[in-house]
Formats: C-alpha cells, structure tokens, sequence
C-alpha cells in the first residue's frame, strides 16, 4: 500500500496525494460456538508472529454471537478488515449419539464474512487440519493453513500483500488448475518464537465462562495410536516451548486474575525431563502458590519424580488416558503400555495427592463383551474413583 497514490478534486484542480502508511490489517474470527466455551488459543499463539510480519491483528470472536451474521456485520461497518483468518476447531461434536457436523455453519459464517467484506479469506485449525482439501472445497475459503499457522499464515499474508506468488508458501492449501493442492508441512521450531502474552483473546471472559484456561508446553506426539489424529495435525515429532516461555504465559494471565489451567498438550508425559523443567519454572517464580493446573497424559512413563514434581508446581489433578484395560485391545490401539500401568498410575496419583481421572474408550474394532468385562473388573480392582467412558 506505501507510495500508492489516490485523487482528489476541488473545484477543478485535481491533485495526488499519497494514501497514509498503514499496516494491512488481519481479522482473526472464531467460528467455535460450541458450549461450555473453549478460548481461541491458536489466535493468541498467532498474535505475536504476525505484528512481528508488519500486521495489525484483531479479533472477531463468534463463540458468544446469537447472530453471527449480525455480529458481522457491526463489525465490518465499524472496522477495516483486509484479511480474514478463520478457525475451525472441530469438525463435528464428537458424541456418537447426535453426529453433528459443523461444517455448514462454518460455510455459512466463511459466506457471511465474504459478502461484507470480500478479502482474502483462509481457514486453519485442528478440525480443519484433519481434512483441509474437502473443507476448502465445502467451505469455499480462499487459502487453508493446515497444522500450524506461526511461520506459515504471516508468510501467506506477506506475499498476498506484495502481490507475490503463494504456491511455494508451507503449509499452505490451495486451489490450481489441477485441483486443491496441499504444500508441504513445515513445522516452527517453537523455542525460538517470542513468549506469548496471550493478549489478544478476551481469556478473562472465557475463564468466567468456563473455569479455566488452556496452555500448552509442546506440540506433536511420536504415539501412533490407530484412533488419534494428533500426530497427524501437530507432528510426529515432539517440539517444545521452552519452560520460560510457558511460565511467561502463565503469569501474564494470572496476572489478570486467572488461576486455573489446563496443559493441552497431547500427553503431558511423553517427556519427563521437559515437563519437570516446567515444574522447576512455575516453583522458581512462585506461580506454583498462585495457580491450579490439570494435564492430560499416558497412565506410563508416569514416575514419582514427576507427579511430585508436578504436585510441587501447583498441579491437582491427571486426565490418563487409558483408553482400556484389557491387553487385547491396548494391543489393538497401539498404546504403549500395560493394564498394569493403568493401576500403578492411579497408586502414583494417590501418593502424591493429585486427582485423576481414567478415561475408557469403548466400541473400538476386536472389542467384545469379555474385553469390556475385563477393563471393568480391573477398574474396579483398582479401585478407580473417577472414570469416563466414551462409547
């Protein structure tokens, strides 16, 4: 936009002047409407890579709207947009009973967006991260960034404000004259991004709404469980935040009153040494006597060293997923560890006096009704306070 220049006429003299310099604008719009609400963390993991790119970003947060389209429209009435940034959270509710898809309201709000404000548009998101050429396709966003967006979507929009191709962009989903093509994926190294001060979503609103905030101290999982599409939407390999750019996070909202946590990385545990390191940040900065955390992670690796650790460090509570506790089908969902690990998990939890949580899946191919016996029986041989079963 620097340097272009526009006309204006007085009386008959007519002269250029140059436009003001300004730095195109990125609207990031949250699609997720699903209750009890979840808070856009990817906006706020992308806030800080894109002003870093030259762009003011802001927000346009749907999860609360009655009329989206209303909502939409206030705001493009008010508001310069240049880009769209859409998220997809989820493709459907995930309950077997009700199957519902989110993708028409999806398309519904990506057409909305387009009719009062008709800019480049891209999509992104775990949901939309599973199966990006058929959502681009039924959505008809312009661009898709699958997996992650921190390197990829200020590259797009850089080249897309410079007029330059995009076809080389990582990450990127797009169309060709061949079809909807998907670039390679090129994952951040995600120790040398800035500290994030998660800014940008209103994550006070969202914690009085629903009680907690979401952090995360890595990305991708080296499981390949037959279910699960973590390695296929973060990585195969395990990146890490470095345990100074997890406790910066952390403070900068529990400065602003939010004290409850939940680590969402896909196991918490696939490391020992890294989330122990973690531990020994939030303990070194006294965040540990300010906070209350939740992680989610594998009955094992799960030795006393971490759950003191993690005790120590404010944490109260584990979700393990467990998945079964018949061998049969812990061999069939290529988990990594045993019945008996279910058990010894919840004897570590105790000891250490955390919460936990076991979570069964049931329904999964080869099961049968003695598979189910059996993972009830030790479950209750075990003694499980707590379990949650998904069919």
């Amino acid at each position: 936009m620097n340097g272009e220049l526009f006309e204006i006429e007085s009386g008959r003299e007519r002269r250029s002047l140059p436009l003001v310099d300004r730095r195109p604008r990125v609207v990031l719009v949250n699609s997720n409407q699903v209750k009890p609400t979840i808070a856009p963390i990817a906006f706020d993991y992308l806030h800080e890579p894109l002003v870093e790119a030259g762009f003011e970003v802001d927000i346009l947060d749907l999860c609360f709207s009655d009329d989206y389209e209303d909502t939409i429209a206030r705001y493009c009435r008010k508001q310069r947009v240049d880009f769209w940034g859409v998220t997809l959270r989820n493709t459907d509710d995930v309950y077997f009973s009700s199957q519902h898809s989110f993708i028409p309201l999806a398309r519904a709000m990506i057409a909305a967006l387009k009719r009062h404000r008709a800019v480049p548009l891209t999509v992104g998101g775990v949901g939309f991260s599973i199966m990006p050429e058929k959502i681009i396709e039924l959505t008809g966003a312009d661009y898709g960034i699958v997996c992650e967006g921190e390197v990829a979507f200020p590259e797009l929009l850089t080249r897309l404000s410079k007029n330059q191709p995009v076809d080389d962009v990582p990450n990127l989903v797009h169309r060709t004259p061949e079809g909807i093509k998907k670039n390679p994926v090129r994952y951040a190294e995600l120790g040398e991004l800035s500290s994030h001060q998660r800014r940008l979503a209103n994550n006070e609103k969202y914690f009085l709404y629903g009680g907690q905030a979401a952090v995360e101290t890595k990305r991708g999982c080296n499981r390949r469980c037959i279910y699960c599409v973590e390695p296929l939407t973060k990585g195969g390999k395990i990146r890490f935040h470095t345990p100074a750019q997890v406790a910066d996070q952390i403070e900068s909202l529990v400065d602003r009153g939010i004290y409850a946590f939940h680590v969402n990385d896909s196991e918490f545990n696939l490391s020992i040494k890294h989330p122990i390191a973690v531990c020994e940040e939030l303990i070194k900065r006294g965040l540990h006597e300010r906070v209350e955390w939740y992680a989610y992670g594998m009955p094992a690796p799960f030795p006393d060293e971490l759950a003191a650790a993690m005790s120590e460090a404010g944490c109260v509570g584990m979700n393990f997923g467990a998945d079964a506790a018949s061998e049969k089908m812990l061999r069939i969902l290529r988990r990594t560890f045993t019945k008996a690990d279910v058990g010894k998990a919840v004897e570590t939890s105790r000891k250490h006096g955390l919460r936990y949580i076991i979570e069964i899946l049931f329904g999964a191919p080869g099961e049968t009704g003695e598979t189910v016996k059996e993972t009830v029986d030790y479950l209750k041989e075990i003694d499980a306070e707590r379990v949650s079963v998904t069919a």
